[in-house]
């Protein structure tokens, strides 16, 4: 069974359909039982639209690389709270 650490680690894959059926599938049944990954899933989901519709210069790759490591340090500390 995936844990929320999975989640994180391969949520961008997931949204890129990079993941086998099996993979797919392990994915989606943590999703219907984790409230919190089903966010996470869903505003990553809207970050990417919305990075795919911005100018590519619009965001500084180091923004992104900050950005990036926000989302999974308190993702992490949400995960250690449980």
């Amino acid at each position: 069974m995936l844990k929320c650490r999975d989640i994180v680690e391969r949520g961008s894959d997931f949204i890129d359909q990079d993941m086998t059926l099996v993979q797919q599938l392990e994915f989606r049944v943590h999703l219907m039982m984790c409230h919190r990954c089903r966010t996470f899933v869903g505003n990553l989901r809207k970050v990417v639209l919305l990075l795919h519709r911005a100018p590519e210069d619009t965001v500084p790759a180091d923004l992104m690389a900050r950005l990036d490591n926000v989302i999974v340090k308190k993702l992490r500390q949400a995960e250690d709270s449980d």
